[in-house]
């Protein structure tokens, strides 16, 4: 996982590791709650770290009940709504009243609406939500779509429980967290345009 920022991350990497004691544990279909140290879990969590609250945008049912579960599991979490599809995330949250997230979850592949578009639209009605891409695409216009509609973050699924943690965090506190085969086609995309043309002062 790299962030485009430079700064330190908080809780840290290097709490993160060990509030999750996660290294190598796939999320999507394969997560479970004892991977993140939830009920049943052998690693805990130290009780200093802490973690924004969470919306999913999934329309697979097994990834986005995993998903719900390993949140939920988290010490000072709250995963506050789970949808199947874009409309149904656009009107939980535009109600008025509603009750915002930190950080929305958003898959790209929806039925209906995308979640390009309901990044983009969302990101107009409700401006101090941070957008999380979790999908499985590393194709290069979903990535750029994705960053122009105004995501936060691009990562993908397959990754460890740890990375997916720190991305949430990390798109939280400001960063931009991209796995690291999406920073590579982010850099080649910059690195196919022409080079701006400099004059001396």
């Amino acid at each position: 996982l790299v962030s485009h920022t430079h700064r330190d991350h908080s809780p840290g990497v290097a709490a993160l590791k060990a509030a999750t004691g996660a290294t190598s544990l796939g999320f999507g279909p394969h997560l479970t709650p004892a991977d993140a140290g939830g009920e049943g879990g052998d690693h805990g969590f130290r009780p200093d770290v802490t973690l924004p609250d969470n919306a999913v945008v999934e329309d697979d049912a097994a990834t986005r009940s995993a998903l719900m579960e390993v949140l939920a599991g988290l010490p000072g979490v709250e995963c506050l709504s789970s949808h199947g599809d874009g409309e149904s995330a656009w009107d939980a949250l535009t109600l008025p009243g509603a009750l915002l997230p930190d950080v929305v979850l958003v898959d790209i592949g929806l039925p209906g609406m995308s979640g390009i578009d309901l990044v983009l639209r969302l990101g107009e009605a409700q401006p101090a939500l941070r957008f999380l891409m979790l999908t499985l695409s590393e194709d290069s216009q979903d990535i750029l779509q994705a960053l122009r509609a105004g995501a936060h973050g691009y990562v993908v699924k397959g990754g460890s429980t740890e990375e997916l943690i720190e991305a949430i965090q990390d798109a939280r506190a400001g960063g931009m967290p991209f796995s690291v085969g999406v920073a590579r086609r982010v850099r080649e995309f910059f690195m196919r345009q022409p080079a701006p043309i400099l004059h001396d002062s």
